[in-house]
């Protein structure tokens, strides 16, 4: 059977099997499901926005013509080299040009897709496993173990003590499901032998560039009037971080805002609903995040939630990245007035 598994992915993507043309990512967690699509696209092509090699589709696209799949999975790149075709979606549609694109002759193109999670009986989740010109990668909630416990784990083996704080530290930059894990825990324990234990400070020495803090910063910037949120999006542009991928990003910040918001409603003091979300606020952000709570009251966080899903699905209609990028902006900017009009009351 053509099954990948997420350890397995960068061990493909550079040394790939010219036999395989379709590449099925599917999951619950499309956060994560996501990243690990765009990791692939930018392996293969170098970027994720060139205009040439990354031709993006969805569902709605191929509902009216489903040939158009294969044949873009056929056609020669204007300026040599692979092309990505990145589609999301897994309805009949998406199923019955896959099917196309399978039975057609290889070629040195790749079909990315993206999908929701799709159970064992699902036809294209079975068709790609069937198939060996496919290979299908499913990205479950308990896949790996969240990253604070293997942290914790492989610390214990190396002689290391891992302080709570840091432990707490390590799961808010890694986020859940992130497929960097392994990488950063490795850095870590480089950076940390020869001593006793693992600080916060050393998770943030370690792991303080990581894309998770700096998509972190995006969303405190939203929520906080919008100081810097310029410069934080054209800088994770520049990283290949993408214009659903950063509201996404908001988008779970919000989620958690709206969790802490419905404690404290319920009588429980700021610290305690901080301390009980998953993953809980990082002592250091505690702070930041109750003068967000002080700024947005439960039912302007939901409307935020609303408008950003609505964004977040906007960007997904609109395949080209300069569209979902304005989108993406405006939606930000537009919650970040939000805050300096609560800010002023």
């Amino acid at each position: 059977m053509a099954i990948l598994r997420i350890n397995g992915l960068d061990g493909f993507l550079k040394r790939p099997d010219p036999a395989i043309g379709v590449l099925l990512i599917h999951g619950a967690d499309q956060s994560t499901v996501h990243d690990l699509a765009a990791q692939a696209v930018k392996r293969i092509t170098g970027s994720i926005d060139d205009p040439f090699n990354v031709v993006r589709l969805d569902e709605g696209t191929l509902a009216g013509d489903p040939a158009r799949l294969v044949d873009e999975a056929q056609a020669f790149s204007m300026l040599g080299g692979s092309k990505v075709i990145w589609l999301r979606g897994d309805d009949q549609a998406v199923l019955k040009a896959v099917e196309l694109v399978l039975s057609a002759p290889a070629s040195a193109n790749m079909v990315v897709i993206e999908a929701g999670q799709l159970a064992n009986s699902s036809p294209l989740r079975k068709a790609c496993e069937a198939s060996g010109r496919a290979m299908a990668l499913a990205v479950y909630d308990d896949a790996s173990e969240p990253a604070q416990q293997a942290l914790e784990s492989a610390a214990k083996k190396a002689g290391l003590r891992l302080q709570p704080e840091a432990r707490a530290r390590f799961q808010e930059l890694m986020g859940k499901g992130s497929v960097a894990v392994q990488r950063e825990i490795e850095k870590i324990l480089l950076y940390c032998s020869g001593t006793e234990s693992i600080s916060p400070a050393d998770i943030d020495a370690v792991c303080g560039e990581l894309a998770w803090a700096e998509l972190n910063d995006v969303a405190d910037a939203v929520f906080e009037g919008g100081a810097g949120l310029d410069r934080f999006i054209d800088q994770l542009r520049g990283e290949g971080i993408d214009a659903g991928r950063l509201l996404i990003t908001v988008h779970q910040h919000v989620w958690k805002l709206i969790e802490i918001r419905r404690s404290m409603e319920n009588g429980i003091r700021a610290e305690q609903a901080m301390a009980s979300v998953k993953p809980p606020v990082f002592f250091k952000r505690q702070s930041t995040i109750r003068r967000q709570l002080e700024l947005w009251p439960l039912s302007e966080l939901m409307a935020a939630a609303t408008s950003l899903g609505m964004a977040i699905a906007a960007t997904r209609d609109k395949p080209v990245a300069v569209l979902s990028d304005s989108i993406a902006a405006r939606a930000l900017f537009a919650l970040a007035r939000m805050t300096r009009v609560a800010a002023a009351r």
